[in-house]
């Protein structure tokens, strides 16, 4: 019986790898969701899932989103960065977002420091209410219209 090896990365992907800092393989590892910038445009709650990246910039841009009738929630994580969030029109929002070391704007309101955390609701109401659930490490939140 013989063992299988896995296969090997692609030329781009394995420089990138290796050009990594420790601290970004640790903290890929223990945050995931990688290291770089993306952007992600969820345009209906079936494509919604719980957002990470370990370092970079995470633009979430849900002024797309179908938002349904009732209660949609959306969570997302960096370790260290920014973390910008889009929101859609005409649906009611209620925003608990949190940075260990950094700044956190929400709503026309601002928090920051060590421990920061700002706790915000649109007070739209109506039948369709958007939940956000946002933390960084170290940085930055921005929820915008």
């Amino acid at each position: 019986m013989s063992a299988r090896l896995p296969p090997e990365p692609d030329p781009p992907q394995a420089e990138r790898l290796l050009r990594r800092s420790h601290s970004e393989r640790v903290l890929a590892g223990v945050c995931g969701g990688g290291v770089g910038d993306r952007t992600e445009r969820p345009s209906s709650p079936a494509d919604l899932r719980d957002y990470r990246l370990a370092i970079g910039q995470l633009t979430l841009d849900l002024s797309g989103l179908q938002v349904p009738q009732g209660t949609t929630t959306v969570q997302a994580r960096v370790g260290v960065g920014e973390l910008a969030v889009r929101l859609p029109e005409g649906v009611a929002v209620e925003v608990d977002a949190g940075s260990g070391i950094g700044q956190v704007q929400a709503l026309d309101r601002e928090e920051s420091g060590v421990g920061s955390r700002l706790e915000a609701d649109s007070g739209g109401f109506g039948d369709r209410r958007l939940v956000l659930d946002l933390r960084v490490g170290l940085g930055e939140v921005r929820v915008e219209q």
